[in-house]
């Protein structure tokens, strides 16, 4: 099974700490480099860190983790994510979503208006741009042609069913999020969409991804447990509910979490699990990478 690693995108990291990870990454017993997409935020942008990622490694793949797909313009996007394709040599995937802070959506001139429409829309004239056709009747083809033929995999993060029975059209995979990291958790979102997949027509079997924060080390719980604050206490200036909450408080905050972490993903049938780092510390790769040793 793949194991992954968000870069620091909760921390004000710097390049050259956003840099040092990935090279980290690389060089350690993991197969990928995940980022999300935040626009109202203090983060780095998607798109430029993953071109970073590319230039500095060599092995791993590269996520969006997710992809707001419904705020960009289409023919840009097609054009940026098939040059990071080029530049890594084929090593990207692209998750989509459509996210859920109004915020974002304004800071980047749009609505939140027919965001799943939008989205199906987008995926759609990704793959017909990335195939060379034209943008528009008579135009020129928007290149460069993506390494990865007919571009690269797109996983959908929808968790509602009707959205996971559009997706059945077009999705190579699911982008999750297990976030409490318990067996129960990671089971119950591997049911959950793959029941809503096949109750929606899905004919095949899409690659399973899930994700979830840890911390490892000394004082490990609370420093993610202040991440974890910061970052889903509200949602659109609107106090989230406590109960709500305390279903994405992560338990992986030992090394004995992350091994059963990873086994529960393994025993139900995920192909890939991404750690989501809440420090720009790299001691806690290091960490995750001796403990991730240990299974072979």
């Amino acid at each position: 099974m793949d194991i992954g690693v968000m870069i620091p995108y909760l921390t004000e990291a710097s390049g050259d700490q956003m840099l040092a990870w990935c090279r980290a990454i690389d060089d350690g017993p993991f197969g990928t480099i995940a980022i999300g997409e935040r626009i109202a935020y203090t983060n780095l942008d998607q798109r430029v860190a993953l071109a970073a990622g590319a230039a500095v490694t060599r092995r791993v793949r590269l996520m969006t983790h997710v992809l707001i797909a419904p705020i960009h313009q289409t023919g840009l996007l097609a054009k940026e994510l098939a040059s990071i394709d080029v530049v890594s040599n084929g090593r990207l995937t692209v998750a989509v979503g459509t996210g859920g802070r109004e915020d974002d959506y304004r800071a980047a001139g749009s609505t939140m208006n027919r965001v799943f429409g939008r989205q199906d829309e987008t995926v759609h004239e990704l793959r017909r741009l990335w195939s060379g056709e034209p943008a528009f009747p008579g135009g020129d083809p928007i290149g460069p042609a993506p390494v990865q033929p007919g571009g690269p995999p797109i996983f959908t993060s929808a968790r509602g069913p009707q959205s996971i029975a559009r997706a059945t059209a077009w999705a190579d995979g699911f982008c999750g999020a297990a976030l409490a990291g318990t067996y129960e958790a990671i089971k119950g979102e591997y049911e959950m969409f793959m029941d809503a997949w096949t109750a929606g027509g899905g004919q095949r079997k899409p690659l399973m991804s899930t994700s979830m924060f840890f911390a490892l080390g000394e004082g490990a719980e609370a420093r993610m447990r202040a991440v974890e604050d910061g970052y889903y206490t509200e949602r659109n200036g609107v106090p989230l509910p406590a109960e709500y909450i305390a279903t994405m408080r992560s338990q992986v905050f030992n090394d004995a979490a992350v091994l059963a972490a990873v086994e529960a993903a393994a025993s139900v049938g995920y192909d890939q699990i991404v750690f989501i780092a809440t420090t720009d510390d790299l001691r806690d790769l290091d960490r995750l990478a001796a403990v991730v040793s240990k299974l072979g």
